[in-house]
């Protein structure tokens, strides 16, 4: 025989289980603590967080600041480092 025991439903409550509340654990320990009860050890696991929006917010000045690096600087670089090599060999 297998006994849960928890103190309250609040957890397990639609405003415990919103992703908003910040407390997305309590569904996986109430899934987790049924699914052991029932035996059924091999259903209990740790569920992957959801992925969260990152954005980057840059001015006009930082954008053409990545702009040159990336795209004019660093191929310019690689190119002078084979020039060197290549004349440095011959």
């Amino acid at each position: 025989m297998r006994l849960v025991v928890f103190g309250n439903s609040e957890f397990v409550a639609n405003s415990g289980l919103s992703m908003m509340a910040g407390q997305v654990g309590n569904a996986d320990l109430f899934l987790n603590a049924v699914n052991w009860a029932a035996e059924e050890e091999t259903l209990i696991s740790v569920r992957s967080k959801p992925p969260t929006n990152r954005q980057i917010f840059l001015t006009g000045l930082q954008l053409r600041l990545v702009f040159l690096i990336t795209v004019v600087l660093l191929p310019l670089a690689v190119i002078a480092a084979g020039v060197i090599v290549w004349w440095r060999r011959r």
